[in-house]
């Protein structure tokens, strides 16, 4: 059974980037989520620092998009010392080829599974995708990956272990077929002769499953892509065609290998790690045998072979190197990861992609009269598939639709937009300074997302094209409040463009006592880091919450100043107004002008409920109460 994948993920493609471990790291991943599929980072070659890292890019720089982080999921073998010594006696010859003492080389698994000290590692990120292979980790493990609303994903190698999977309660399958390159995923058996082709298996799990399906392996171009869709396939992973990016870190020995004769055959090997792979064959495979070989259980044959590949690669030679490839590397380019997956979805039916035609009109149309009504809407039939652009698209139409700012918008947000139509802020209230704003959720919605925030208001206008004195401009900064509720039946479990989509009805801001804004503008980077922010919830029980950060706007932690990009704004607010006779966009007043709101984006996000009062503050500020109704 084939349902929607980007309903599912929140993407704007069904496409999956493999997570490919030695060849990427988070830059081919975030470079997929921008151009609309699912970055995949994989984790189980990661150190603890260098996993927490990654993490820590993938969260900054995702903006917004989901992104999914693979870790391993196999059983530790009890390693067996005689087998680890056959292992090495017959890695010997190598050894004295390079030079190299075997008694120096240490014991070690290179992989490691997913544990409970990973998933603390973790939690804090909270991934909105987490995938496995190799099955799945424990009961338990998988129900902490569950709390943090993550979406799972697991592979499946046959029919018994994708009808095992979705016993689990995992959320979507990968059927991996035998072309892929890299590990087999197999867990249920080491049986090779169980193994099928893509095409054979991917048909067998969609009739068996009641889950979205996707297909991986031998998935390179277009064509691979709709023939998987044409068997079932609710979306398709492609690792292979991403080896050539600029943005992977693939070796210059493995580019030389994907990119000559040599590519044609691969084989499935033991030799590396000693779990079943697929690779370019290559001299290691040739004269130890790729799969007869005394090479210890998975993964503990990694330590051994690592010595001899690093001497090799240090002569521009890939002997000893696992040079993972699918069966079909010819489509394998030198182009972006944003191309590659641009191209492969145009493999995808169109009923995948939302045809911007009609659906953002008659969308747009639905949500306003949900607004009006104080209802909730879901569309009928499922929800068709919207990508960022077509979300903020449907915010403009929704603000015409209704009537919103006919001289102007009334609060503008700083962000990296393409589109101008995503700036502008639906609807401002100021806090009174006695007493708190009472907010009322749509019907049917009993959650809140509450963003804490700067705003500053402008002086006088920032002068465009340029925009060199936009800081100057402001004049007064408060604290402001962004909600993220919803009109949609499914509130905040919708789809993430669809919630995007519905910010132009829902959205608020809520802004506190204005003060003079001089000692904010004149801030240095030090300043910007220490500048502490908290949002107190107490619950109807009576129970408090206090959450709490310092420095923590995005802007800030990549070292920039939070309102940056006003220059920006001031530029494209002005490029508007200039085309405004010629479109259907949302009406401007002219750019930014003096008396406008500005807003830095969120320092903090916490999820508050029907009855719950917030204070929401920044050092320095007075305090924004609200009462979520």
């Amino acid at each position: 059974m084939s349902t929607s994948l980007t309903h599912l993920l929140g993407t704007a493609l069904p496409i999956v980037q493999a997570p490919m471990a030695g060849v990427q790291g988070s830059a081919l991943a975030l470079a997929v989520c921008q151009a609309g599929g699912l970055g995949s980072l994989p984790a189980a070659a990661l150190s603890p620092d260098a996993l927490r890292a990654e993490l820590t890019l993938m969260a900054a720089q995702s903006q917004g998009r989901p992104w999914n982080v693979n870790f391993f999921a196999h059983v530790p073998p009890v390693p067996d010392a005689a087998r680890e010594a056959a292992w090495r006696a017959s890695l010997a010859p190598c050894y004295a080829e390079y030079g190299i003492d075997p008694a120096s080389i240490a014991a070690g698994p290179g992989r490691s599974p997913f544990s409970d000290e990973m998933a603390d590692l973790v939690e804090p990120f909270r991934p909105p995708v987490v995938s496995f292979h190799f099955g799945l980790p424990s009961p338990q493990l998988l129900a902490r990956v569950r709390a943090w609303g993550a979406k799972v994903l697991s592979s499946a190698t046959t029919v018994e272990e994708a009808l095992w999977l979705q016993a689990q309660g995992v959320d979507a399958i990968i059927a991996q077929g035998l072309e892929a390159g890299g590990h087999r995923g197999f867990f249920l058996t080491r049986d090779l002769s169980t193994q099928m082709d893509t095409f054979a298996l991917l048909p067998q799990i969609v009739q068996a499953v009641k889950l979205p399906v996707i297909a991986a392996g031998g998935i390179v171009n277009a064509p691979s892509v709709a023939a998987a869709f044409a068997l079932g396939a609710a979306g398709a992973q492609a690792g292979t065609a991403y080896l050539l990016c600029p943005e992977a870190t693939t070796s210059p020995v493995h580019r030389a290998a994907l990119q000559s004769e040599a590519a044609r055959h691969t084989a499935l090997t033991t030799l590396f790690t000693g779990g079943a792979a697929r690779g370019i064959v290559n001299r290691a495979m040739h004269e130890l045998g790729a799969l007869d070989n005394q090479a210890p259980a998975f993964p503990l044959a990694t330590s051994a072979i690592a010595p001899l590949r690093a001497a090799a690669e240090r002569a521009g030679r890939g002997d000893f190197t696992p040079l993972w490839s699918g069966q079909n590397a010819s489509a394998c380019r030198a182009v972006s990861a944003a191309e590659v997956t641009r191209s492969l979805a145009k493999g995808a039916p169109t009923n995948t992609r939302t045809t911007r035609t009609t659906s953002i009109t008659a969308i747009a149309q639905a949500l306003a009269t949900a607004h009006r009504t104080g209802t909730a809407w879901q569309p009928t039939g499922g929800w068709p598939e919207l990508n960022t652009a077509d979300a903020y698209a449907i915010q403009a139409a929704v603000a015409a639709e209704l009537g919103w700012f006919p001289d102007g918008p009334r609060a503008w947000k700083v962000g990296g937009t393409e589109d101008i139509n995503a700036a502008p802020l639906p609807e401002v209230r100021p806090s009174p300074a006695a007493s708190h704003v009472t907010w009322v959720l749509p019907a049917g919605q009993d959650e809140v997302l509450i963003e804490a925030e700067l705003a500053f208001r402008l002086a006088s206008a920032p002068v465009a094209p340029n925009a060199t004195d936009a800081l100057a401009c402001l004049g007064t900064v408060c604290v402001s409040v962004e909600l993220i509720g919803t009109r949609l039946a499914n509130g905040l479990s919708a789809p993430a463009n669809w919630k995007l989509a519905d910010q132009g009805v829902h959205a608020g801001l809520l802004i506190g006592e204005e003060q003079p804004g001089a000692r904010f503008t004149a801030f240095t980077p030090a300043d910007w880091q220490a500048q502490a922010c908290h949002i107190r919830v107490q619950g109807a029980d009576g129970t408090v919450a206090v959450h709490e950060s310092r420095g923590s706007h995005p802007a800030i932690l990549a070292g920039l100043h939070p309102l940056g990009t006003l220059p920006w704004l001031a530029r494209h607010a002005e490029a508007q107004a200039a085309v405004q006779a010629t479109t259907q966009t949302l009406a401007h007043s002219g750019g930014l002008n003096a008396g406008d709101l500005v807003t830095t984006g969120a320092w903090l996000v916490v999820k508050v409920r029907r009855g719950d009062v917030v204070d929401v503050g920044f050092e320095g500020l007075p305090d924004v109460r609200l009462h979520i109704a």
